[in-house]
């Protein structure tokens, strides 16, 4: 998967990295409206920099990790943002509730991190099956 990152941002460049992080994030998105979190943008309206860590999860979760490590890999990247836990989620103030060891989150928050394995793995599938 190291052939993956191919342009100067090393930003994954190719379709399944790319189909993958698309339906993971507007999987994961939904899931959370269903929520009651509406604080997601659409996929296509994050910025390169708001991509590149979907699509470095993506190739995560190609590469085998599961959801506990797909967790901890976003909770390092949120703490060296600056991110705190918070009681609500907050981008102006960089506090999120979700900011916990993966054995101290909610069923409901576990839930998108099978969410992203598991659209992930879909996309693989079929992307090998159905090639652009």
């Amino acid at each position: 998967l190291k052939d993956l990152m191919k342009n100067e941002d090393n930003i994954p460049d190719n379709g399944l990295v790319n189909l993958a992080a698309r339906a993971s994030w507007e999987a994961s998105r939904a899931w959370c409206h269903g929520m009651g979190d509406d604080s997601h943008k659409a996929y296509d309206a994050l910025t390169t920099e708001e991509k590149a860590p979907v699509r470095e999860s993506v190739i995560g979760i190609l590469q085998g990790n599961t959801p506990e490590q797909i967790h901890q890999a976003w909770l390092r990247r949120k703490v060296a943002d600056g991110w705190s836990w918070g009681v609500e989620k907050d981008e102006a103030r960089k506090e999120h509730p979700a900011l916990l060891p993966y054995s101290e989150l909610s069923p409901e928050q576990r839930v998108k991190n099978d969410i992203w394995r598991d659209t992930t793995q879909m996309m693989q599938k079929l992307y090998w099956t159905y090639p652009q």
